[in-house]
């Protein structure tokens, strides 16, 4: 292949019943990941447990094409796990991975914007282009993921119409697993996707790993993908979502945070915690409650293997203080005023 693109770059695409979810969009979405503007690229498409017929259909559209490849999984892994099989088949050359979602239209130069910055900068680890939601010209789906420090998580301009106020390369705490470009060698340093996270908060995770490793994450606004799913739920949330959400905030403050600030914001998320589970009694709302029940009940069953993780993070991934963590996070005051303002969920 030609060398005059860059470095050589792995996309991970994970599917579950696209066939069936997306019908023949999933070509279109495919076949703009071939059409990129960057020649020394693979498509691995992790067909994750799928009984649609998936694997085979995208066999007969993209077989012939030898950057295009299958990997298919018997059961259904999860976001984390799933991709994670999928880095661990990338090239063994690839300088860069990206985590791709089965709906995302490219534009053709994404790739070369992105791995461009990152090739100026050995300090990016990860970075994300602008996703926009597919079916608009301009209403913001990402331009970039923000934590507050009780782990709640905020994709900043989400349902905004975008008039380039989000068009400087900035610094984001992370990057939109929909659309995520990774350096290999961080990923080296710092492990994969935390194979519990079976759904939400898998990237957050990561890349508070890479922010501890020293690591910066960034948005790269030139680079714009299309986003057929909506990083915005409106203001419900079901029982699945509240307790996944719930269960992986948990193990991420109890893995990355310093003991320190663990004691200080996991005692004001316990507080919080409290706070809610009683108004959604008094509110009826039963299986909501036995959600967040759920949640605490499984980081109680699982802290050996939590703090066992915990010492790896700490004495082997981390080399920079919480102080530098901390300034990279919303306070908790800057994403209420968020959530007020945009009507959040419950995160």
């Amino acid at each position: 292949m030609s060398n005059i693109d860059g470095p050589p770059v792995s996309v991970i695409m994970l599917n579950r019943n696209g066939i069936r979810i997306l019908g023949p969009d999933l070509k279109k979405f495919i076949k703009s990941v071939l059409d990129s503007d960057y020649s020394r690229l693979e498509l691995i498409f992790v067909d994750n447990g799928s009984d649609d017929g998936s694997a085979q259909q995208v066999k007969e559209w993209f077989g012939k094409d030898e950057r295009f490849s299958v990997l298919a999984i018997k059961e259904n892994q999860g976001f984390a796990e799933g991709n994670n099989q999928g880095m661990n088949k990338a090239s063994k050359i690839a300088k860069y991975i990206v985590l791709l979602n089965n709906d995302i239209i490219v534009e053709r130069n994404w790739l070369k914007e992105m791995i461009g910055v990152m090739e100026q900068d050995s300090k990016i680890a990860a970075s994300q282009p602008k996703i926009i939601k597919m079916g608009t010209s301009n209403v913001i789906d990402s331009t970039g993921g923000m934590l507050d420090r009780m782990a709640r998580a905020y994709d900043r301009g989400s349902g905004e119409t975008d008039e380039g106020q989000y068009d400087d390369q900035t610094d984001i705490f992370y990057a939109k697993g929909a659309a995520i470009l990774m350096r290999r060698s961080c990923l080296n340093e710092v492990g994969l996707l935390d194979p519990d996270h079976f759904i939400y908060y898998e990237e957050t995770d990561l890349c508070w790993r890479f922010h501890l490793a020293g690591y910066d994450v960034k948005l790269v606004p030139s680079a714009k993908v299309y986003h057929k799913g909506s990083a915005y739920f409106g203001t419900s949330v079901d029982p699945f979502m509240l307790y996944a959400r719930r269960r992986h905030q948990m193990k991420m403050m109890l893995k990355n945070y310093s003991i320190m600030n663990l004691t200080k914001y996991g005692s004001l998320f316990k507080a919080r915690a409290i706070g809610y589970f009683l108004i959604l009694l008094v509110k009826g709302r039963y299986k909501h409650a036995a959600a967040l029940l759920r949640a605490y009940g499984w980081n109680t069953r699982n802290i050996v293997k939590t703090l066992r993780m915990r010492k790896k993070v700490q004495s082997s991934i981390r080399r920079v203080s919480d102080d530098r963590i901390l300034e990279r996070m919303m306070t908790i005051s800057e994403y209420n005023s968020i959530k007020k303002r945009y009507k959040l969920p419950d995160n």
